[in-house]
């Protein structure tokens, strides 16, 4: 499933508290999932349910929804797209009267552009997985911060570390030599034929992702009031229904995709299940990094890229070949490479002797 990141302040220690290296020190709150679980037990243990818990809820959406595009006849990615967007909004809903979060504090014409870009870049992301592998896919969406260093660069005028331009250039040679995989694996669709369509779709894809996060951060998260993550699901996922809905109508693919999940009863029900998992595996990682350190919550989001792309490989296999082996290890290098250059800041970020210079340097989670 395909979010913009959502990024949240780092906590900054008072002078009085003693921080454990491994944990923030919370007296009162006490990790609460999606307004039902309530995580009541020592430190550790919370890590190691939260942890195993978005790890477990990624995979099952990863699995299921790469299962749905191997079902036979199915290429239907705006069919997709509208009842993804179905069950992001009962679930959000759901959480809002859990939760009591009932008021709208975000501007409507507001939620109308996050919506329509956020829906354009996951219609044009499952539209993309008929010209590249679902595995290909999964490697360009955990690159993101290909485009968002781009644009802080070019429209906001941020400066990054040497090292961070340098693991972005390693990262973009990465996925060249890893797209290329599916040029000679003759399980992609259309096997062995150019995947440039794919790439292209993909790409835009996450351009218009990277600017709903900075849709997102400017007008619902560094705003007051701001809006809770709840609200901000249930009203792009409203809007993005009824418009992923038209698309259906003008596209024509409503009624071929209906017959076909009529003929396949069980496309929709995977679908359903594939985004449930992806929403609560969003809002675990959202507790995780709210009531922990960025490192440890940088691990965890890293280990469940890795095993995401290798349940893919084991469940649905397909063989290895060089250049998924090289482009793949050059990305987890690049990846590995950012995360170490995040903690060092964010860890200066963290000096009881040094303010932030910029709001904006923030732990950030890409939503599924």
């Amino acid at each position: 499933m395909e979010f913009s990141p959502v990024r949240i302040e780092p906590v900054m220690p008072s002078s009085s508290a003693t921080t454990s290296p491994l944990f923030r020190e919370t007296e009162v709150e006490v990790p609460v999932v999606l307004g039902l679980w309530t995580l009541n037990y020592g430190r550790r243990v919370q890590l190691i349910i939260l942890s195993f818990g978005t790890i477990v809820s990624a995979i099952g959406f990863s699995s299921l929804q790469e299962s749905v595009f191997r079902i036979p006849g199915f290429r239907f990615g705006g069919w997709m797209t509208f009842w993804m967007y179905v069950t992001y909004l009962c679930c959000s809903a759901f959480e809002r009267l859990l939760t009591g979060d009932l008021m709208r504090h975000g501007r409507l014409r507001h939620y109308a552009l996050a919506s329509f870009l956020a829906m354009s870049g996951m219609y044009l992301t499952n539209c993309s997985v008929a010209y590249i592998s679902y595995v290909t896919r999964m490697v360009f969406k955990s690159s993101k911060i290909l485009p968002v260093m781009l644009l802080g660069t070019l429209l906001l005028r941020k400066r990054y570390a040497w090292q961070e331009y340098a693991a972005a250039l390693l990262m973009a040679i990465g996925l060249s030599v890893f797209a290329s995989g599916d040029l000679v694996d003759s399980s992609v669709a259309g096997g062995g034929r150019s995947s440039v369509h794919g790439i292209a779709l993909i790409t835009t894809a996450i351009l218009a992702e990277s600017g709903t996060a900075n849709v997102e951060e400017k007008f619902f998260f560094r705003c007051e009031p701001s809006a809770s993550q709840a609200e901000v699901m249930f009203y792009m996922s409203l809007m993005s229904t009824g418009s992923s809905l038209a698309l259906l109508l003008l596209s024509g693919e409503l009624v071929p995709a209906a017959e076909h999940s009529v003929r396949r009863p069980e496309v929709v029900p995977r679908i359903v299940a594939s985004s449930t998992c992806g929403y609560i595996s969003v809002s675990i990682v959202l507790t995780l990094i709210k009531y922990f350190d960025a490192t440890q919550s940088e691990i965890v989001k890293s280990m469940r890229k890795i095993l995401q792309v290798a349940v893919s490989f084991l469940v649905f296999w397909r063989p290895i070949n060089a250049r998924y082996a090289l482009g793949g290890a050059a990305v987890a290098a690049a990846l590995f490479w950012v995360h170490s250059a995040d903690r060092s800041r964010h860890r200066g970020l963290m000096s009881p002797q040094r303010a932030p210079r910029d709001p904006s340097l923030r732990a950030e989670v890409p939503l599924e």
